[in-house]
């Protein structure tokens, strides 16, 4: 599979999943969401995707490694404290299960 077309599935994925989640939510708050606004917040989540993946990619250039880790993640996390707060509560679980042979 080309680069190209690897992207264009993994947008696809993304739109579908977009769409899915919104036709949730808007069932839950009794509203409708156009197609637009779905075509608009697939873009962004996209992008921000793109972002997150070549941003991760330079923390680990940075440190002199060929392999992204966690730390990479948390530093591209580290101004959303939401994400950030997620993020390290799942690192803690993996680590505590590891710990314990879980």
């Amino acid at each position: 599979m080309s680069r190209s077309s690897e992207s264009n599935a993994l947008e696809e994925a993304v739109r579908v999943l977009v769409d899915r989640i919104v036709q949730e939510e808007s069932r839950r708050l009794g509203t409708r969401m156009g197609q637009g606004f779905v075509d608009s917040l697939t873009n962004t989540v996209y992008k921000q995707m793109e972002t997150f993946a070549h941003d991760t990619e330079n923390f680990a250039r940075h440190a002199r490694r060929a392999v992204i880790n966690a730390d990479d993640v948390m530093l591209c996390a580290r101004r959303n404290d939401d994400l950030y707060s997620i993020l390290n509560e799942k690192r803690n679980e993996l680590t505590n299960a590891r710990a314990f042979g879980r």
